[in-house]
């Protein structure tokens, strides 16, 4: 490659790095000795996908009050934080908010041990060493954690004081308001106004099972249903969605209510031999078949289609129904869909939702069709104007040494004067070394590699 196109290269991919740190917010982050179980947040360690080991304690606007805890940032080192010539650091890491750093601004990121000696080649040492590091940072989805958000009441819950730490919420992570409801009709909102660490719902109305909606400070929502199905102090609960759609082969609710879901109820008359599954919404038009299986039913079985209403399903086959209850359901095109954990067992009267078949999982969010995506434009449009400008360089260059290798040509042999056989050459004169670049430059091409300066 012609080494000023390599150079040119070089060039565009520094751009495009510094295009990328232009969006990123500068700050640092410095080293603590965590807190993994008895932080801020309240939260039993970090969520599976950062295997407890990789997390930040965050101050100022991004902890707001706690409602900041399970946030996801990406931290990337730009080297030593002052005169520190020996800190040598490189590399991303993303951490999530477990923890309250008092003294920290919103640009200081107060990170473990281990996330430091991430950044600095893996080594406690150089971790050590640096102690404090400058790097560029921005929020991010937890898009790392799959599974589904959870609910654990805390110590001395009661229907008139109910308490919970909310853990695993995936896609904004940080919550911003959580509401209960019963049967989908709201019974409470929970804030966390009495500290950081947890949820409080003062009075609650209803009885267990409650759904839960949570909605994060960016405004997206789901809801959980039959999620709370415990008020005793130290239950721990497994919903089966989140933000970004969770693992719906486990958890204790049913999916979140949607064009793609249907409302099924237990009839007020079910019991351990005997359950009917109605359909309150007569949302059950197409459905063909409806099959269900639980603790004592080790294979589907399917249930026998009553007229009454706008359709039911008994099943009695003689053996005792126990455990959490599963639901399939076969459209009239033949589609299937399965649902998990959809009743915690037999309660007359209790509704949840199922998934309805051909359909996939939906949460509830804001409309973001209309968002575009400026910044990446921006970028797109710099690199490509580069790449142009390189391209017309480079088609420069050739045009130049073209038009040198003729003038040198002619200047070696002489130009003929036909009419009068004389020889020109001393009238036109010798190309010196050197004359073509000088020619170059005479002409305006600065052909020295494009030098471009970060700021910071």
């Amino acid at each position: 490659m012609n080494p000023s196109m390599l150079s040119t290269a070089v060039s565009l991919i520094m751009l495009y790095n510094n295009i990328q740190n232009t969006f990123a917010d500068w700050g640092k982050a410095t080293m603590y000795g965590g807190n993994i179980y008895g932080n801020a947040c309240g939260m039993d360690g970090t969520a599976d996908a950062f295997g407890n080991w990789a997390y930040a304690a965050i101050g100022s606007n991004n902890f707001d009050s706690g409602y900041g805890c399970g946030k996801c940032y990406t931290i990337t080192c730009q080297g030593a934080y002052g005169d520190n010539p020996n800190c040598q650091c490189s590399g991303s890491i993303t951490v999530q908010a477990i923890d309250q750093c008092p003294e920290c601004s919103d640009s200081h990121f107060d990170i473990n041990a281990a996330a430091l000696a991430s950044l600095t080649g893996g080594s406690s040492d150089m971790a050590g060493l640096c102690g404090v590091v400058s790097v560029t940072y921005e929020r991010v989805d937890c898009s790392a954690i799959t599974g589904n958000f959870k609910i654990i009441n805390k110590d001395g819950t009661s229907i008139w004081w109910y308490g919970f730490h909310l853990n695993d919420v995936n896609d904004d992570g940080g919550i911003k308001s959580v509401e209960l409801l019963k049967d989908g009709s709201w019974i409470a909102t929970c804030t966390k106004d009495n500290g950081p660490s947890f949820w409080i719902c003062n009075g609650l109305s209803a009885n267990v099972p409650l759904d839960v909606k949570i909605t994060s400070d960016l405004g997206k929502s789901v809801t959980a249903y039959n999620c709370i199905t415990s008020l005793e102090g130290g239950t721990e609960m497994t919903c089966n969605t989140n933000l970004a759609g969770g693992d719906s082969s486990s958890g204790s609710s049913g999916s979140s209510s949607s064009s793609s879901t249907i409302q099924i109820k237990q009839n007020s008359n079910s019991n351990e031999w005997w359950m009917a599954i109605e359909f309150p919404n007569s949302d059950n038009s197409g459905i063909t078949k409806l099959e269900m299986m639980d603790s004592n039913h080790g294979s589907w079985i399917s249930g026998n289609f009553e007229n009454w209403g706008t359709g039911a399903y008994s099943f009695n086959d003689g053996v005792q129904f126990s455990g959490n209850q599963h639901f399939r359901v076969t459209s009239s095109s033949g589609n299937t869909a399965t649902s998990w954990n959809v009743f915690g067992g037999i309660s007359g009267g209790s509704s949840a939702y199922i998934t309805k078949p051909g359909s996939s999982f939906t949460t509830e969010q804001e409309d973001s069709s209309s968002e575009f995506p400026i910044i990446g434009v921006v970028a797109v449009v710099m690199v490509l104007s580069c790449i142009a400008i390189a391209a017309i360089i480079g088609y420069c260059i050739v045009r130049k040494r073209k038009q040198a290798s003729a003038v040198s040509f002619d200047a070696n042999i002489g130009i003929q004067d036909e009419s009068k056989g004389e020889d020109t050459r001393d009238s036109i004169g010798t190309i010196e070394d050197g004359d073509s670049t000088q020619s170059k430059a005479s002409n305006g091409y600065d052909m020295n590699p494009i030098e471009i300066n970060s700021t910071v």
